[in-house]
């Protein structure tokens, strides 16, 4: 739920990620800003997921993907803001996302089934 201008709530009708923008309306502010949203998708997973940055924010990023034992199990720093990432070979289970970069940083859970 978001609660916005004049105290007007917004709520998602289903689950997904949505991107949000935030725009200044300031006399003396010309600027907008954006809310970085990370897109996970299919989620729950089988062979493979996407992952993909609703923005351009890929420069310096560094993904890292932890099992529910907190051990590292794919690390990446790819040069685009789409990546595939190949699940066949991981047992089903709750997996951790991290994504980052200097200016950028987002986590998500993935869920793996068979």
């Amino acid at each position: 739920m978001i609660c916005g201008y004049e105290g007007r709530l917004w709520e998602g009708m289903r689950g997904g990620d949505y991107l949000i923008t935030l725009k200044s309306k300031g006399t003396t502010d010309v600027s907008s800003y954006s809310i970085e949203v990370l897109a996970v998708y299919p989620n729950p997973v089988d062979n493979f997921f996407n992952i993909k940055l609703l923005s351009n924010q890929s420069e310096d990023l560094h993904i890292e993907i932890h099992d529910e034992f907190g051990r590292s199990i794919y690390v990446d720093k790819p040069k685009s803001n789409h990546v595939t990432v190949n699940t066949s070979e991981w047992i089903s289970g709750v997996y951790f996302l991290t994504i980052q970069n200097q200016n950028f940083s987002a986590a998500k859970r993935i869920l793996k089934i068979n």
